[in-house]
């Protein structure tokens, strides 16, 4: 009995694919629409709990903004306390929210709903859409998440596929699935960077392809910074520009600058092709006044827009390299993923910093859950191609008698393991608390706590001077905890839940 085919899945902040490989190795995409295999990544909620997902939800937007979810990925998994949900949480029409663990997640129609729920509407509603164009039903895939993601968003995309009723096989990153889709293609043996901007996120990767075998040599990028940071820019621009013929400030209205938003979006992607374009937004309530606003938009106003971001993104791009000992003349091939690098700007920039020409012969937006579906299907044959992708964010243990620990740095390649020790006469007399955490710095205010483990000194075998303990990142970003017996046995620890102990 042949294994059934698993979706290679691709759930951005604007959109989301998904890509399947059938018995005989044929590589399709999902079609969402008779023209676009693009799902957007939106949810309304209506009353009585009625869901609409993808351009329906979209379509709702513009009417019912409070009851309309989007980016959605850019919260999975954060701190409703962290500075990132402090950005963002002014900017959006819906409310967020603490869940009962401290996480964000949001109200609709006065009822909490966690981001994972919400997430799982639009892959549940892909996988639908999967099956009907398959013929059979999917029951596991592969999902992929922005390099730069934490361990617990990773969870957090992993928990939405799994409530959308899909066992996840593997997580891979984004743009390690993008060079995985191309890994037969490649004419050069130099390493390749990724070049990857989606809605809400921007990573860029150094890759080394040999043969069949993927190795990523690092993950950096911007967290802050996404194809919605760049419609952001231009409708702040349209913005100014209303108020100066009008008037009147529409920045402070959250509705409007969301309807505004969506237009700016709108022309960037004709300004790709179109030198100009024009922008409309009726009937915008003003006080007790409806207003129009209609503005010519040219290509060289969006790039005097987005020209700071793009900067930003070309200053990771160096930063990257720096840190691998390489030079953009290094970098033997520049490939493009998402929507935006389709900007004749953004392609020149990358082409003065690389002196080279960014390969535009991959699809931007489907070519991640290609990487993801073949990767899929490569889990079930042996002879597939081979994958050793990298950690993103460093962990970190903080324990009595001392200052933090590395225990996992970032970059490492996958499988990783460390071990370190605790001294027990800097345990005192109560139990001890270790806390491990995520952070790209040990002392930064901005750390995610992964669990904490309680020693109890009373508990250690006479004699024993220190406590050995092993922290595993697995290939599939699992990280898993084992306290060594002073007899070399081991006992695992329950990373999975928020608090875990050892007795």
């Amino acid at each position: 009995m042949r294994p059934r085919p698993a979706l290679g899945i691709d759930f951005g902040t604007s959109n989301t694919c998904a890509s399947w490989v059938d018995g005989r190795a044929h590589l399709h995409s999902v079609p969402v629409s008779d023209v676009d295999a693009l799902l957007p990544s939106l949810v309304w909620v209506g009353p009585q709990g009625r869901v609409r997902v993808g351009a329906d939800a979209r379509s709702c937007l513009m009417q019912d903004p409070a009851n309309t979810l989007f980016g959605m990925k850019r919260l999975l998994g954060r701190s409703f306390r962290s500075s990132y949900v402090a950005r963002l949480k002014d900017r959006l029409p819906f409310k967020l929210i603490p869940d009962a663990t401290g996480r964000c997640a949001v109200e609709v129609r006065g009822q909490p709903l966690s981001l994972e729920e919400a997430a799982s509407h639009v892959i549940r509603h892909l996988a639908q859409l999967a099956r009907a164009h398959a013929g059979e039903p999917f029951e596991s895939c592969v999902i992929t998440v922005p390099a730069h993601f934490g361990y617990r968003q990773r969870q957090s995309v992993r928990e939405a596929a799994t409530l959308a009723g899909l066992e996840v096989r593997a997580l891979i990153n984004e743009p390690t699935a993008a060079a995985l889709a191309q890994v037969r293609g490649w004419p050069t043996h130099d390493p390749i960077l990724v070049f990857d901007i989606g809605g809400g996120t921007f990573d860029v990767t150094v890759i080394n392809v040999v043969g069949h075998l993927v190795k990523v040599l690092a993950n950096g990028g911007d967290a802050f910074l996404g194809g919605a940071d760049l419609d952001e820019r231009l409708a702040l621009l349209l913005a100014q520009r209303f108020e100066a013929e009008h008037g009147v400030d529409i920045k402070g209205n959250r509705i409007t600058m969301r309807r505004l938003i969506y237009m700016a979006e709108m022309a960037k992607i004709v300004l790709s092709s179109e030198l100009s374009t024009t922008v409309r937004l009726p009937l915008m309530p003003v006080g007790n006044r409806m207003l129009d606003l209609e503005c010519e938009v040219t290509r060289e106003m969006l790039e005097g827009a987005v020209a700071p971001l793009v900067e930003r993104m070309v200053g990771a791009c160096e930063e990257l390299l720096r840190r691998v000992g390489l030079t953009p003349g290094n970098v033997g091939q520049v490939v493009l993923v998402g929507g935006p690098t389709r900007m004749p700007m953004l392609q020149e920039r990358l082409r003065t910093v690389f002196n080279r020409a960014p390969r535009t012969d991959v699809h931007p937006e489907l070519v991640v859950s290609e990487g993801a579906a073949l990767l899929a299907h490569g889990l079930t044959r042996p002879a597939g191609p081979g994958l050793v992708d990298a950690v993103s964010v460093p962990i970190w243990v903080m324990a009595p008698g001392g200052p933090p620990r590395q225990v996992i740095r970032a970059n490492a390649p996958l499988p990783c393991v460390s071990r370190f020790s605790v001294d027990v006469a800097a345990l005192g007399e109560g139990p001890a608390l270790l806390m491990f955490y995520e952070s790209v710095h040990a002392t930064s205010t901005e750390r995610d706590i992964l669990g904490s483990v309680r020693l109890h000194r009373d508990r250690i075998p006479p004699g024993v001077r220190s406590v050995e303990m092993e922290v595993r990142m697995t290939e599939d970003f699992r990280l898993e905890l084992d306290i060594i017996a002073p007899d070399a046995t081991r006992r695992p620890l329950d990373m999975s839940r928020p608090i875990f102990a050892a007795s």
